[in-house]
This record gives C-alpha cells, structure tokens and sequence, in this order.
C-alpha cells in the first residue's frame, strides 16, 4: 500500500485530469459557429457533408442547456440531436425511447418529442454503430465520460454518507482547515476535516451558486448521458480503479469508527451490530454499501438526493462499471 499523502495526491491528480479531460482546448478541436455543423465522428477533409440536425439550434445559451456539449466534441452530433430529449428524461438514456413511440409518463404519445424522434434515431444509430466498431476518438472520449463519472460517483458516496451523519453541510470548519484546503482525498484524516475540505472543494466548483448552475454539474450529467449510452448499446465499461475502492473501504471505516464514538459518547456503552458483528453504519454495510452510494448516489432507502443540495446524478451504467 502507498503512504497516505501519496494517494492523496494520486486522487487529487485523477480528479483534475477527469475534470480537464472532458474540456476541450481551442487550439485543438474546431469549434462549430452558428449554423455551421458539426463534424462527423471520424469524418475527415473532403467527407460529404452530414444533413444538419434539427436539434442543433436549440433555443438559449449554452449555460441553460441540459447538455455540455462543448466538453465533448466528438459526441457534439449526438448531444445535439438527443438535448430536447435529455431535458425531457432528466438527462437519463434509454435506447427503447429510439426504437418505440415515444409517450410521456400517462402512456399518450409524446408530441413534443414524436416530431424530433426519428432525426434523433438516426443520429442515435450512427454512433451506436461506430462505437460498436470500434472508432478510437469515440472510444477515448467514452473513457474520459467515464472517468469522470467515476469521480462523481465518489464524491456523490461521500456526501451521502456525511449528510446522513449530519455532517454536511459541516456545522463548524474544524482547527487548522482553510477554506481553500480541498484535499478531501486524503481518507485518513478524520471525518470532520475530511467534510471540511470536501465543502471547500463545492464551494469552489460552484463559486457560491446552487449545484444544478454550475459548469461542472452539467460537464458530469453530459458524461453521465453519454455513459447511460454506450451502457444501454452494450459496450464494457470500465471497471472501478483498486485506488477508488481502496478510498471508499478507507473512507467507510473512518465513517463507522466516527458513528460508533458518538453513539458510545451517549449512551455509554458500543453501537448496534449487524448479525455478523460489523457495525451497522448511516453509510451502509461496510464497503457494500459504499459501492451502493456509488452508483445510486444514496444508501439503499435512503431517499436523501435532496433537491439542489449535492452533486450530480450518477447514471446506472455506474453500477455495472462498479460490478
């Protein structure tokens, strides 16, 4: 096992190049103007122009999309043609919306979709096949979706389990944490500090704004929306990183320890136990249920994603990643 700071700094760096990752530098990636379409994943100088999308023109800025598609420039096609859905379904994909006819959540037929649907279907179909054949600029950018997923999902675990213990928001910032301290990585230090610097690191993504505003939350729903993709068409995701597990194990142990303290404080003698001896935490069965806050963002019955209040949704193909 590496020394403590040494995985920190080894999350701190996973975290930064997820984030940076899915940004696209200018000076690499042409960047469409007004009117102007897209390129064609793998579509090179002289390749036959791609009818335009009717979904690429979608009314407001950027910033009041539901989708990034600026962070992911060679899903820009396909971000495009399926935005008016993703603001339909709460950014979730699910592939028989394309190959059925579409209704709403009372069985009629959509029709604010049903006119949109049949473009979107072929776009849909493109990059399923494309990415099922293997296209390297696909796939390099699904990795990068997907890394990025895989960050949120544990912060999204962490949170979950700090709200649940009524550590978050911290009530106080413990002695010696500066605001600008965000090294929440460092899963040895105890919880409180740990809660401190992961508050201090929202803070900073959202610069005092509500999460659902921010840059980062649409940048990981898009990589969420596009992982929900390559899961429903069937392609192997990644697995979870040994470093991600090794940080949620360290982390739940941290979080059982300080429950246990607490309860002992007050009432005077050990917390409850489950049927095999391991304490029964808020953050779920030891590293089971940190997998769980994993891919659903939350302790099984625990219907705690409050609205505003924390990351992202973390998309079901997180919980493949994590099988």
């Amino acid at each position: 096992h590496r020394p403590a700071h040494a995985r920190a700094r080894g999350a701190r760096g996973m975290t930064q190049r997820a984030a940076s990752d899915t940004t696209a530098s200018p000076a690499s990636v042409h960047r469409p103007t007004k009117g102007e379409e897209a390129p064609r994943p793998g579509a090179g100088e002289g390749a036959a122009e791609a009818p335009k999308s009717p979904q690429s023109d979608l009314p407001g800025s950027p910033a009041s999309r539901a989708l990034d598609v600026e962070s992911f420039p060679r899903f820009a096609r396909f971000l495009q043609a399926t935005e008016r859905y993703a603001a339909l379904s709460g950014c979730r994909f699910r592939l028989a919306t394309f190959e059925g006819e579409p209704r709403n959540s009372a069985g009629n037929v959509d029709p604010s979709w049903s006119e949109a649907r049949p473009s979107a279907a072929l776009v849909v179909q493109e990059y399923r096949e494309q990415l099922l054949a293997g296209d390297a600029p696909l796939l390099e950018e699904l990795e990068r979706a997907s890394r990025l997923v895989m960050v949120e999902s544990v912060r999204n675990s962490m949170v979950a389990t700090l709200r649940k213990l009524e550590l978050w928001p911290p009530p106080s910032a413990p002695p010696g944490v500066e605001a600008d301290d965000c090294a929440y990585e460092d899963t040895t230090a105890p919880l409180e500090v740990i809660a401190q610097r992961m508050y201090n690191d929202e803070q900073r993504r959202h610069g005092g704004r509500s999460p659902s505003e921010g840059g980062h939350h649409r940048r990981a729903t898009t990589a969420s929306f596009i992982v929900d993709f390559a899961s429903e068409i069937g392609m192997r995701l990644p697995e979870v990183p040994e470093f991600h597990q090794a940080m949620l194990g360290e982390f739940t142990q941290t979080a059982d320890a300080w429950e246990r303290d607490c309860f002992e404080a007050r009432c005077g003698f050990g917390g409850p136990r489950g049927e095999e001896g391991e304490h029964s935490s808020a953050s779920g069965s030891g590293f089971a249920g940190a997998v769980w806050r994993m891919a659903w963002g939350a302790p099984a019955g625990d219907g705690a994603a409050q609205d505003g209040d924390g990351p992202p949704p973390v998309s079901e193909a997180a919980a493949t990643a994590a099988a």
